[in-house]
């Protein structure tokens, strides 16, 4: 009986999948490292998007800015610190941040692949650039885009509000809005389960500015919206209907549950003998 037992439970007991926990790369932007550095006076690179791990932007120059954590410096006729985020987990940042918009207006943005359905999470930190009082705020905009049952995104980045236009196959899975300034320090930002991803489905985790307290002079929004430790992925794997590996569990309760009734039977019959 215990063989048999054995044999059900290896035939019947579920493969593990393996949890899509945070698709993004390099989400605490800290690849590649800025090393030899800034100085000081400009504790920020911009380096072309090949160099920067996973990430991409929409700028025509190719640019993404980097900062390096603890320079002090005078901005808007105050002294700053600007420091990357700390913590453990999903707040992995270090020595290294970034700033949307390095040049120019533009999204920067990963695209990634789901392998299965699941109900998807997000997160991320921001900051703001200059704003030291309340209502001071630099605003940036997440949007998750669909690409369709093409794998192919055609819709276009405005610019002007942070948002895409969507054209073709594409569809806004999420979005959303969210602002913080400097001495608020890091905001963190998150949703839980705000949509349901389609097996092999590729989306665009995109941020775009849609405004920041610096104005819109000759600085325009390059000057704010700081972001790190950005997470996009399933927290628990979650499936509309069990999925075979449910079935296999059930069906080893139910094993295990006959034998125990034998079981007790063939005790009730030693006893009345």
């Amino acid at each position: 009986m215990k063989t048999k037992l054995i044999l059900a439970f290896v035939l019947l007991s579920p493969l593990a999948a393996p949890a899509q926990l945070n698709l993004l790369q390099n989400g605490g932007f800290e690849i590649p490292p800025s090393v030899p550095g800034p100085d000081p006076v400009n504790p920020f690179v911009q380096i072309n998007e090949g160099f920067v791990n996973g990430w991409h932007t929409t700028a025509t120059d190719s640019l993404i800015e980097l900062w390096e954590s603890g320079y002090t410096r005078t901005d808007g006729g105050v002294s700053r610190t600007y420091n990357a985020s700390t913590g453990a987990g999903l707040l992995n940042g270090e020595f290294q941040f970034a700033e949307l918009n390095a040049t120019q207006e533009s999204a920067l943005y990963q695209d990634v692949k789901f392998n299965s359905v699941g109900l998807v999470d997000f997160f991320y930190l921001q900051r703001g650039r200059l704003g030291d009082l309340a209502g001071q705020m630099d605003t940036l905009r997440l949007t998750i885009l669909y690409a369709g049952a093409d794998g192919l995104f055609s819709s276009i980045f405005n610019n002007a509000t942070g948002a895409y236009t969507v054209t073709g196959d594409d569809s806004i899975a999420f979005t959303t809005t969210s602002s913080a300034n400097f001495a608020g320090g890091w905001q963190a930002v998150s949703g839980n389960d705000v949509f349901t991803s389609v097996a092999n489905g590729t989306y665009r985790f995109a941020y775009g500015s849609v405004s920041a307290f610096s104005g819109n002079g000759g600085d325009g929004q390059t000057f704010g919206n700081f972001i790190d430790n950005a997470a996009f992925g399933f927290d628990l794997v979650q499936v509309p209907v069990p999925e075979p590996s449910t079935y296999g569990i059930l069906g080893v309760l139910s094993l295990l549950g006959i034998v125990a009734v034998r079981r007790i039977r063939s005790k009730s019959a030693v006893l009345t003998h």
